[in-house]
C-alpha cells in the first residue's frame, strides 16, 4: 500500500471508529450526556 492509500484508508476509518465507540459507551452509561462526559475522560487518560 503506499502512503497515500493509507492515509486515505485511515481517514474513512476514523468517522467509522468514533461510532463505534460512542456506541458502545452509549451501552454501558445512563443518559446521552453521560456518554459526553465518558468520551471527554477518555480523552484526558489517552492524551
Amino acid at each position: 500500500m503506499s502512503e497515500a492509500a493509507v492515509k486515505m484508508a485511515f481517514s474513512r476509518m476514523r468517522p467509522r471508529y468514533a461510532e463505534a465507540l460512542r456506541g458502545e459507551i452509549a451501552r454501558t452509561v445512563g443518559s446521552h450526556g453521560d456518554v459526553q462526559e465518558e468520551l471527554r475522560y477518555l480523552l484526558t487518560v489517552f492524551l
